[in-house]
């Protein structure tokens, strides 16, 4: 009989599958989804958050490694494509037009 020496969160997402969730990886990095949630036909990437439909259906089950794997790619796909930033939302446009009229904040 063999066991595995390797644990679940030292191994990649690739070499573990994403259907089994791995119950004792912690998980404190938070969605990347800004609530735009439409997959481009082109980049079959999401033009909110840059993920992937498989990224975006396994991330509940990824442990922070994967996760911190998946914001990785995210970064260079923005960078690829141009856009360094983040899309800016309604709620953040809005947010920095108050600053910008109130830049003391007294309002």
């Amino acid at each position: 009989m063999t066991s595995s020496t390797e644990s679940p969160a030292s191994q990649s997402p690739a070499s573990q599958s994403p259907d089994s969730p791995a119950a004792d990886v912690p998980r404190t990095i938070v969605s990347p989804c800004v609530g735009v949630c439409q997959i481009d036909r082109d980049t079959r990437f999401c033009l909110g958050c840059w993920r992937t439909i498989e990224e975006i259906a396994h991330w509940s089950r990824y442990g922070d490694p994967q996760r911190l794997e998946v914001l990785e790619r995210l970064r260079e796909r923005q960078h690829d494509a141009g856009q360094d930033r983040r899309r800016v939302t309604r709620r953040r446009q809005a947010r920095e037009n108050r600053a910008r009229q109130d830049p003391a904040g007294t309002s």
